[in-house]
């Protein structure tokens, strides 16, 4: 009994720290899926789910083909290295005009006001660092880092300009959900100076005995950086998921490939997937349980007779008829989305049926029976989760390979500390421990969408596509640059992180 109830309190202590279990669909998202799984063909969600990396990595590689001068011919002589700090200053800053219009209500930004303020950003921070550099060092320690704090003073000043007092006044008059954004922006940053520490620390421990001790700290840092991140847009909770997992994920992801190939541990890479492997199992296991319960519960109250969940069904079912809506748990349920969303003149209709039906439910009736519609939008909130992280954990190692490969055979090869010692020979060798970890995340990967079509009855393909697409501005923002930021900490230009 004592075991029992031990395992209990893990379990509960695990699920406070999953963000999968923070948070539930907006009703208005909950119809737009249904909507896009409806009418998505098949080839449209193959497309783009396999399409999604293609922009960030042809765009690294581009920017990895300009060429580095030697650090010690002087900041005067390495154009290569400011061009480059160009392109990601510019990077950064369109990424934040991207989370600013999402986070802040009423915030429109036309094209051209978003050239000016990159072009802004560009010049004036790329002049301070300059100035840094031929007064004080270079390369200038941290750069990546350094040059991040006046950058954001910039995009400010620079967004003043663009907006005119007016305007500038009405965003800022938003309090709340400007602490809110600044709370986001700084734990980005965090988890952007976190995992570079933690490299050093891997790369220090490497073919010892603390290898894989020091290994195992990375999903710590991950359920961590995920809480933080998840505290500071917990208001935003249709944003939660890509928000979180396509920073602290992805983060997590590109380390965990560079560890795995820098390690030579049969024993630390073997471990690693086993480890892999069953909190794959746990996570499926848990979906499969909760399932089992709502289904339970569907067919008690709903007067069913179902084996098998049908999740999108069961919410259809209780959106379209008022009087079952009416007498579902309403109080932490959001109607409308923070995300704009583009439904269809039916679905429009409906959603403002539920509105009305939503106010008329809080004044008549104060004890509402049943959290069917509840447990239906927290289990697609899980789904989305879950999915989006397998997602990345696949894809991610695979990319990260083929980039090492591709990369040793360009000259700034000489310039990155993670690639020093490979060869165009070698290089193959050096990644298949890589590979092999990619390749496993894969299988894990489809057997999450077997497991999520046969538990809920959930095309999760389609559903991983909704969140590609719908949200496209703000996944390709973040895979860019997170994987430019990563790259600028390994190569010896950008200074200390960089150190060979």
């Amino acid at each position: 009994m004592p075991i029992k109830i031990l395992l209990i309190k893990l379990r509960r202590a695990w699920m406070r720290v999953q963000i999968s279990y923070r948070g539930r669909y907006s009703i208005e998202r909950f119809l737009s899926l249904e909507e896009y799984i409806r009418r998505t063909s098949r080839a449209r969600v193959f497309v783009v789910c396999l399409g999604t990396p293609l922009p960030m990595v042809a765009f690294v590689l581009l920017v990895e083909c300009v060429p580095l001068q030697d650090p010690n011919a002087g900041w005067s002589e390495n154009i290569g290295i400011w061009v480059r700090s160009a392109v990601i200053c510019s990077v950064i800053a369109f990424t934040m005009l991207v989370e600013l219009k999402n986070l802040i209500e009423e915030v429109a930004i036309s094209v051209l006001q978003t050239i000016f303020v990159l072009v802004c950003v560009v010049v004036v921070d790329i002049a301070l660092c300059m100035a840094v550099a031929a007064y004080l060092a270079f390369p200038i320690p941290f750069m990546s880092i350094v040059m991040v704090p006046p950058l954001l003073a910039i995009v400010a000043i620079s967004l003043r300009i663009a907006f005119g007092t007016q305007t500038f006044k009405k965003m800022v008059s938003h309090h709340a959900q400007i602490f809110g954004f600044v709370l986001f922006i700084m734990a980005q940053a965090a988890t952007l100076v976190i995992y570079p520490v933690y490299q050093v620390l891997f790369n220090a421990v490497t073919d010892t005995k603390f290898e894989l001790p020091v290994l195992f700290l990375l999903p710590i840092i991950k359920i961590l950086m995920k809480n933080v991140v998840a505290e500071s847009i917990d208001y935003m909770e249709d944003m939660m998921p890509e928000s979180i997992i396509f920073t602290v994920d992805f983060f997590n992801a590109v380390y965990m490939a560079t560890c795995m190939q820098r390690t030579s541990s049969t024993i630390t890479v073997a471990t690693v997937m086993a480890v892999d492997i069953i909190r794959s199992v746990i996570t499926l296991q848990s979906l499969y349980g909760t399932s089992y319960e709502l289904q339970r519960q569907v067919n008690r109250e709903m007067r069913c007779s179902g084996e098998r969940l049908n999740l999108l069904e069961v919410g259809c079912s209780i959106c379209q008829n008022v009087d079952r809506f009416a007498r579902q748990e309403l109080s932490k349920i959001q109607l409308r989305s923070c995300l704009p969303h583009k439904l269809s003149q039916a679905g429009k209709i409906q959603l403002s049926r539920l509105e009305n039906a939503s106010r008329r439910a809080s004044a008549n009736s104060p004890h509402p029976t049943s959290r069917i519609l509840q447990r239906t939008l927290e289990i697609l909130f899980r789904s989305e989760c879950l999915v989006l992280t397998e997602y990345l954990g696949s894809f991610v190692p695979i990319c990260y390979a083929n980039f090492v490969c591709v990369m040793v055979q360009l000259p700034s090869v000489q310039y990155h500390t993670e690639l020093d010692g490979i060869t165009p020979a070698t290089v193959r060798d050096t990644v298949q421990s890589v590979f092999t970890y990619g390749g496993l995340e894969i299988v894990s990967f489809l057997a999450l969408l077997v497991v999520i079509q046969r538990t809920i009855s959930l095309r999760a393909l389609y559903h991983l596509a909704f969140v590609l697409e719908t949200q496209m501005a703000l996944v390709q923002s973040k895979l860019t640059v997170w994987m430019l930021l990563t790259l600028t900490f390994r190569v010896v230009h950008y200074g200390a992180f960089a150190d060979r």
